[in-house]
């Protein structure tokens, strides 16, 4: 790391001169200002939430609640991407625009045959984990998220359609409307918050939310529809090109099933702290949230596609300069400007959310939390990036590994902190474990890198 660090400002400027560079800088820039856009509309959310129920034990029900679909959606569909993208555009590329849409349509099938039938499975035994894995619930806090989770399960195959649709977006260069199509999920949550909240309670929560990600996937398939793209799944067989996006994904599942376990395992160990745990570590992470959507969401969202052009042309040297341009700059914007908003973060904390059921005291340790969530930024960022241009390598099976050593670090570090620090401990764990993956992954990436660079040139 310290050797990325040496390039200087105007190593790096000259290194954006390139196409490929300025292609990615200027993705990036977009999607970093429409994903600040939703970010803000959502951290206006948080805000009404906070106002409508605090850190009250209802709200501490949803978010355990929606975690779980979240979780699948991040396993199942957030590996969409990376199985998807760099397959789809070399498809395109050698066997034209008609291949690529079988390719779609027949990959569509199997993501949404795939998530009904996981629906239905986890529609039965959701009533009989649940107890299980969550300790300090009681009963009426277990019922009302047994009846979130219900409300909230539609999202799961939404999300599904949905994130493919993305995928596809970005496969053509469409990074903006994307992005921005996400602000169906605020603006659909907020409106079901001031007009349904006394009525139903934190079920309007859930309500709000299920909309939300029906609009956004209504409108990024809108789009997709303009481009002369059909959305509609379709089954043309098991072609090449499926079978190579099958062969990545089941790798990348697994790779982010441990990845994603580390919020689910953070969330289920404050669940056995006091009540308000949970919700104080849903907020003190909004904001670190915002940041890392702003840039390494962004960055790294920007980088598949350019990444997977540059190995379709054995570009190993645009790769590497482009790879050591982009890490050297995360690290030069995101840590003065964390060092800023953790000498503030009382201040933001209090701003944001200090009002109606919010109290003084709960700022003070959401504030403690969020300083300590605050120390993974930079490492975060870096983490994004490389593991994108990993996977345009085809990579994802080493992911696998990393994401295991990752998991187990994240379970003894979480247990052994919350001890000392209770929630506190919970997001300090998870930044070291962030820490720890970066430097990983650097190690993986360049070993993974002079592999395929050097099996070619034997070739």
């Amino acid at each position: 790391m310290p050797s990325l660090l040496r390039l200087n400002l105007a190593s790096i400027k000259t290194y954006l001169d390139t196409p490929v560079n300025r292609k990615i800088l200027s993705a990036t820039t977009s999607i970093a200002v429409t994903t600040m856009i939703v970010k803000l509309a959502s951290m206006w959310k948080e805000m009404v939430v906070a106002d409508k129920y605090g850190r009250a034990a209802d709200l501490d029900a949803f978010l355990l609640a929606f975690i779980i679909p979240s979780f699948l959606i991040n396993i199942l569909a957030g590996s969409v991407n990376a199985a998807l993208i760099p397959t789809f555009i070399q498809t395109r590329t050698s066997m034209g625009r008609q291949a690529a849409q079988k390719l779609l349509s027949s990959a569509l099938c199997l993501v949404l045959a795939v998530f009904v039938l996981l629906s239905l499975a986890i529609i039965l035994i959701f009533p009989l984990i649940l107890p299980c894995i969550v300790r300090g619930f009681d009963p009426e806090r277990l019922r009302i998220a047994t009846l979130c989770f219900y409300q909230l399960l539609p999202v799961f195959v939404i999300s599904g359609l949905g994130t493919t649709w993305r995928a596809v977006l970005n496969a053509y260069d469409s990074f903006a409307f994307p992005s921005f199509a996400a602000m169906g999920i605020p603006i659909a949550t907020i409106v079901a918050l001031f007009v349904f909240t006394e009525q139903l309670g934190i079920y309007a929560y859930s309500a709000g939310t299920v909309a939300g990600f029906a609009l956004e996937a209504a409108l990024i398939g809108w789009k997709l529809h303009r481009l002369g793209v059909s959305i509609v799944p379709r089954w043309h067989g098991i072609s090449e090109p499926l079978r190579r996006v099958i062969h990545q994904y089941f790798p990348m599942i697994m790779g982010t099933l441990l990845s994603s376990s580390n919020t689910l395992v953070d969330v289920f160990m404050s669940s056995a702290l006091d009540a308000g745990s949970v919700s104080a570590l849903n907020y003190g992470g909004k904001v670190v949230s915002l940041l890392l959507g702003i840039g390494a969401m962004a960055c790294g969202t920007a980088a598949l596609p350019q990444f997977s052009h540059m190995v379709a042309a054995h570009d190993w040297a645009g790769i590497r300069k482009t790879n050591r341009t982009y890490l050297s700059l995360i690290f030069i914007v995101s840590i003065p400007a964390c060092a800023v908003l953790i000498y503030f973060s009382d201040t933001i904390i209090s701003l944001i959310f200090q009002r109606g059921a919010f109290r003084p005291e709960d700022t003070l340790l959401v504030s403690q939390v969020q300083v300590l969530y605050m120390l993974q930024v930079p490492f975060y960022a870096g983490c994004i990036f490389i593991a994108q241009l990993i996977s345009a390598l085809r990579g994802n099976q080493a992911l696998v590994y990393a994401n295991i050593i990752n998991f187990t670090l994240n379970v003894l570090l979480d247990y052994l902190f919350m001890q000392w620090y209770g929630v506190r401990g919970i997001a300090l764990a998870t930044s070291a474990v962030v820490c720890f993956a970066f430097c990983f992954l650097l190690f993986l990436n360049g070993r993974i890198l002079r592999n395929r660079s050097a099996a070619l040139s034997i070739k």
